[in-house]
């Protein structure tokens, strides 16, 4: 764990101690201190390759808004870490530089002691596969004009999603209630399947295949091999219809998941309530022929799936003694039952 105290010294060029994480402080403004939090292996390796430039194009800035710090995260779980000490040692813009599951890490940290201040900002920077969370709050692809967002003052309130689950992976005590923040999708179902899946691949293929070839090989594995589920959903009290098993319950603050579907259309992250989409018992070969729609977010409009925003949404196996895996912005977070609660304008996002 880097030595906080070293985070707070400021104006000095150094080297972190633990973890082996180099970071260097770089000194421009004394009004706001920014911690870039970068995960080299987002995207097969594109944040690593890019941020250079964006070192460069930052300190190019002769009235940058402020000073700012940066750090290689080197395995999984330390962005969230990071992202507490930065907080912690008084840095007021923490800012993700990766994927989705880089920002789900540091909003986690964010939230370690309970709901951050109203002056702490979070920043995206996205460089991952999916970028899914950008889509839906205008982060542009583009790592440079992503900056020159951050170098300008907009921000925006932003909802947060909290999950309470049972812990159900190798690292994790089995049965025991965790709980785990995210700012774009979670679900139940074909989803958690792909994410299982792809975590497996990422294990057995390491650094050698990276990128998007575990995801894609996970994807098409579970097209093939996944069942539908017998599932209970509950939105604010109210048990909602499923009669027949389901292929995904999606419980969406914000609009994408999957690299690219739209499978909540008319998510607001602003507008304090989830919105629950339950793909309902799609057969193998609907999935194929209506999964364009998926894409163009016009498959509201299918008689098998139905949408419903709620604040508070508990999802659990119809079967009592089964209990079934979920993924949080795409990684694999534990197992039903599962209660997800709304806390609208739980964090400045810096745009």
């Amino acid at each position: 764990m880097p030595d906080v105290a070293l985070l707070r010294q400021g104006n000095i060029r150094h080297t972190l101690r633990g973890a082996g994480i180099a970071s260097i402080i770089v000194a421009m403004s004394e009004e706001l201190r920014a911690m870039f939090i970068i995960n080299p292996t987002s995207g097969g390796g594109r944040a690593l390759k890019q941020w250079p430039l964006a070192d460069a194009y930052l300190r190019s800035q002769h009235d940058l808004p402020f000073s700012y710090h940066y750090a290689f995260t080197t395995a999984p779980g330390e962005a969230a870490q990071l992202a507490a000490d930065a907080a912690q040692a008084g840095y007021r813009l923490v800012v993700a530089v990766g994927g989705d599951g880089t920002i789900n890490e540091v909003v986690n940290g964010l939230f370690s002691s309970g709901p951050p201040p109203t002056d702490l900002q979070l920043g995206v920077v996205q460089a991952g596969r999916g970028s899914d969370f950008g889509r839906t709050v205008g982060v542009p692809s583009d790592m440079r004009e992503a900056l020159a967002r951050l170098v300008g003052r907009r921000t925006q309130r932003l909802d947060i999603g909290r999950m309470t689950y049972f812990a159900g992976r190798r690292d994790q005590e089995p049965g025991k209630q965790l709980t785990r923040y995210f700012a774009n999708v979670a679900g139940v179902g074909f989803d958690a399947e792909v994410a299982v899946r792809a975590d497996r691949g990422r294990q057995a293929m390491g650094r050698v295949l990276g990128g998007s070839i575990p995801y894609l090989t996970a994807l098409g594995l579970s097209l093939v091999r996944y069942r539908n589920r017998r599932v209970v959903v509950e939105a604010d009290g109210i048990i909602l219809p499923t009669p027949a098993p389901v292929y995904s319950v999606v419980v969406a603050n914000c609009q994408f998941f999957g690299g690219g579907m739209r499978v909540a259309p008319d998510a607001d992250p602003a507008d304090g309530l989830f919105d629950v989409v339950i793909l309902g018992n799609f057969g193998k070969l609907e999935v194929v022929r209506e999964l364009p729609k998926l894409y163009e977010g016009s498959h509201l409009s299918l008689a098998k799936v139905s949408v419903t925003r709620a604040r508070q949404v508990v999802v659990r196996s119809a079967d009592p003694h089964r209990r079934l895996i979920a993924q949080v912005d795409g990684e694999v977070a534990g197992r039903t039952p599962i209660t997800f609660d709304l806390l609208p304008a739980a964090l400045t996002l810096r745009v």
